[in-house]
């Protein structure tokens, strides 16, 4: 009897950690997207669209007037991109981003909408201005700086 209780006992926990361990099952978990658009500024199109997925997929949109899409570009980050965007995402807190202090834009400021679609199937949005970004909260400055980054590169490759 005690024999069949080990084999029992033995076999539920290997069911139990391969369900927990299950690749699939992970990779689902830690599935995310980051999107910003901007509007606004100078010429009133913002700097560009971007959506960045944890596939390492990005799609670029140039700027362009209120109530018009812009011109799309796809591409892949690199591994590093990669890296720098899923950590920044994986430390990002949404449930803290609020921008300190007034949050109205300048005259000519460009408006920045970012929405993070977290792996939990949560989705996270937070708008802010280019003269209230000193007001972000830490981990939102540095999201938002590694995805500026990876839409000034994909410009520069949608560009060319």
């Amino acid at each position: 009897m005690l024999n069949l209780f080990a084999i029992f006992l033995g076999a539920l926990t290997a069911l139990t950690l391969s369900a927990a361990c299950s690749p699939v099952q992970d990779a689902a978990a830690a599935a995310w997207s980051v999107r910003v658009k901007t509007s606004g500024g100078f010429t009133g199109r913002g700097v560009g669209n971007v959506l960045i997925t944890s596939a390492g997929r990005v799609r670029y949109e140039t700027p362009e007037a209120p109530n018009r899409q812009g011109r799309g570009c796809e591409g892949r980050l690199s591994k590093e991109e990669l890296r720098r965007v899923g950590r920044s995402v994986g430390e990002s807190d949404p449930a803290g981003w609020e921008v300190s202090g007034p949050n109205a834009a300048a005259a000519d400021a460009v408006t920045y909408e970012l929405e993070l679609k977290a792996g939990d199937g949560r989705t996270h949005k937070v708008t802010w201005y280019d003269n209230t970004r000193e007001g972000l909260p830490d981990d939102l400055r540095r999201l938002s700086e590694e995805v500026s980054r990876v839409l000034a590169e994909q410009a520069r490759k949608c560009a060319g």
